[in-house]
């Protein structure tokens, strides 16, 4: 096991506001991490703290500490190691007991749902273990009341955002047990505790789909996952390459290459970095993006011995993830494959990259197939708009790139677009050496230049001193979301600009930006290195802000992004506001 960082997210209170912004205490709660097997533990406390506060009468404190303290969030970028973290939790609380008596583990991969088809209680919990569930009403009353009774349940509930047709509205239906009912009504009646109210529930995801959830049902407790510390990253280099690996080729590769060594923070592309220098044992000068890391991983599979699919399967793969992709589709059936015309020797070289030490894979499954992580599922399908996709097709999905579900999607057509990363390509694949990129290139570069502006007309509202001026219901929420929502806009800027890696444009987004920088939310060394990047392009000075008077904008940076802003603003006309 290889530790992975978490820290806790704060959420604003009435209370906070027309308190000044000191810079020390909100950074203390917000800087504050725990051991992930805790995390249940710290929102008991929490619970009760905020209970405490909030009601007088016991019962009140009982029903809300019962509601908010069994459940803990968790969001992190893509590959950051969401699933890993709650494999091992659940792993780990497998072994403990509780008055002589083993707890009973659940865990949901919220992609096996089938969202459209009602079910009962019992088969949504067993939706990622059983392929059906025996309709025996008489055993099912047994179960449930076996699982009431339980002295410990633990649900684990993975991968949010891979929840097709999860809609975000109230909770209208509240449940019994023994009722039938959409996936969607179950999951929101577990988070709301009208069901198991004593079981402890972990539900992952990524941030964009975590943001919609409703208030209701929310988890009040959530972590970001903030992915591997640097003895991590030693540790897991080490246990694959060995010591000398780790000393001679993979420290020395990371130390001269910034962008790459804040990539191998992320458990899945520091997995792939150790991939690309056992096979090339040279320096990383080659790859700069995640894209660039995808394209060479992807290459290896094709280009390995025991690769025995044929060349045409490739267009044929991202088709099938593009579609599926388009439907909010992640499971795929053995004749899909057939039907696509997608040989077996291809999907079975893709479940099994068995020539290295970290087993890699790119398909995983048995009865039912799926992309062994959604990343893979959405680097394929933006191969399928870059390269093989019509320029009508193109034009139509780019309807969609705004969309949260579709923004590494967004990102890896960028990257794909690079004509670095396309000349890999076209080696590969001599079908395409003389592809014409114009138009997509002109649809995207519009959809950029339309997110920069509506960036720069929104990207900061200070908030009115004194505070009541606002009305709270509307006004205030109308300024938290355009606040939330411009810096998940420059998020995305930067990281699809750097991806893309023309200096033209680098700079012609970078004088566009608007005088005052503000940050929230997480921060991950990725894409603060993305955004110093892009200010480096430009002689214009900018405010970095990350606070306002009277509202605690809270910002989760992780170790070395910190860092990086301290170092990367040095020398530069750049500065820090604190207000």
């Amino acid at each position: 096991m290889f530790p992975i960082k978490v820290a806790k997210q704060s959420k604003d209170h009435i209370e906070h506001f027309g308190r000044k912004w000191t810079g020390e205490s909100e950074f203390e709660g917000q800087l504050e991490t725990y051991d992930m097997h805790d995390l249940f533990n710290q929102s008991q406390l929490d619970a009760t703290k905020q209970a405490n506060i909030k009601y007088e009468c016991q019962a009140s404190k009982m029903e809300y500490i019962m509601k908010n303290g069994n459940t803990v969030g968790a969001v992190g970028i893509a590959g950051v190691g969401k699933t890993t973290m709650v494999k091992i939790l659940a792993k780990r609380n497998q072994s403990s007991t509780v008055m002589d008596e083993s707890p009973i583990i659940f865990f949901i991969s919220l992609r096996d749902v089938n969202f459209a088809q009602e079910c009962s209680v019992l088969k949504f919990l067993n939706s990622s273990m059983l392929s059906s569930w025996p309709n025996s009403k008489k055993m099912d009353a047994k179960l449930l009341k076996k699982l009431s009774e339980a002295k410990e349940v633990f649900i684990f509930l993975d991968g949010l955002d891979e929840a097709s047709t999860l809609s975000a509205e109230e909770l209208t239906t509240k449940m019994t047990l023994f009722d039938t009912e959409k996936p969607d009504v179950i999951l929101k009646n577990l988070l709301c505790g009208h069901i198991f109210p004593r079981a402890k529930k972990f539900i992952t995801s990524r941030p964009g789909a975590y943001r919609k959830l409703n208030s209701e049902y929310c988890p009040e407790f959530t972590v970001t996952v903030l992915g591997f510390e640097k003895e991590s990253i030693e540790q897991f280099c080490r246990s694959v390459g060995g010591n000398a690996f780790y000393d001679e080729v993979v420290q020395p590769a990371l130390a001269t290459n910034p962008t790459i060594s804040s990539l191998s923070r992320i458990p899945m592309f520091c997995q792939m970095i150790v991939q690309y220098l056992s096979r090339e044992s040279s320096s990383l000068s080659s790859i700069f993006s995640i894209s660039d890391l995808f394209v060479f991983t992807f290459l290896t599979f094709i280009r390995c011995t025991n690769f025995h699919g044929n060349v045409s399967d490739i267009p044929k793969l991202s088709q099938l993830a593009l579609k599926a992709f388009v439907f909010d589709q992640h499971t795929f059936s053995k004749s899909e494959f057939e039907e696509a015309g997608i040989s077996s020797a291809c999907v079975d070289t893709f479940m099994n990259m068995d020539n290295t030490n970290t087993n890699f894979r790119i398909l995983d499954g048995e009865n039912v197939f799926y992309f062994s992580h959604l990343l893979w599922q959405e680097f394929l399908s933006a191969l399928c708009l870059v390269v093989f996709a019509t320029d009508d097709s193109f034009e139509s999905c780019s309807q969609s790139f705004g969309k949260d579900r579709w923004h590494s999607v967004v990102k890896f057509v960028f990257g794909l677009i690079n004509p670095i990363s396309l000349a890999k390509l076209q080696n590969a694949f001599p079908l395409i050496k003389r592809i014409n990129l114009s138009q997509k290139r002109r649809v995207l570069y519009d959809f950029l230049d339309a997110l920069l502006d509506d960036y720069t007309k929104h990207a900061v509202q200070f908030y009115p001193t004194p505070l009541e001026t606002l009305n709270y219901s509307h006004e205030l929420s109308t300024m938290e979301y355009h606040n939330s929502t411009a810096h998940q806009q420059l998020l995305a800027l930067v990281s699809w600009v750097f991806e893309l890696n023309d200096e033209r444009l680098k700079q012609n987004v970078a004088d566009k930006l608007p005088k005052t920088i503000h940050l929230r939310g997480e921060i991950s060394s990725n894409a603060m290195s993305s955004l110093l990047q892009l200010l480096s392009n430009t002689g214009i000075s900018r405010d970095i802000c990350f606070g306002t008077y009277v509202v605690s904008d809270y910002v989760v940076f992780d170790e070395e992004s910190f860092n990086q802003l301290l170092v990367g603003l040095r020398n530069t006309a750049h500065k820090v506001n604190k207000n």
